[in-house]
């Protein structure tokens, strides 16, 4: 779960941090951080403190679904800076990204 929290954050992160910068300045994102920061402790003291681990082997399925969605989000950021957001290859990657991504929350 950490593996993959680290992968898709280094992957969507510089992405969402432009648009951010470009959108709002750059300034805007350590106001972002910053109430970002301001959830840790409610997270504390919600989140359990022990965990169990469990045996069992390294999740294929989601690996993969997990690799398809990176590969569409920067498919369809690639494709909206060279044809447009409503290119067929935009839109493509997007729907890629949210089909991955969605049917890795749901897998169990």
């Amino acid at each position: 779960m950490i593996g993959a929290t680290i992968g898709l954050g280094a992957a969507i992160g510089p992405l969402l941090g432009g648009a951010v910068a470009s959108s709002w300045g750059w300034e805007s994102l350590f106001l972002i951080n910053g109430a970002a920061a301001l959830t840790i402790p409610a997270a504390l003291a919600v989140l359990p403190r022990d965990e169990q681990t469990v045996g069992g082997g390294i999740d294929l399925v989601g690996g993969a679904l997990l690799a398809a969605g990176v590969v569409g989000v920067l498919l369809a950021s690639t494709e909206a800076g060279r044809s447009g957001w409503t290119s067929v290859g935009s839109l493509g990657g997007a729907a890629l990204a949210l089909t991955a991504f969605t049917a890795l929350a749901l897998e169990q």
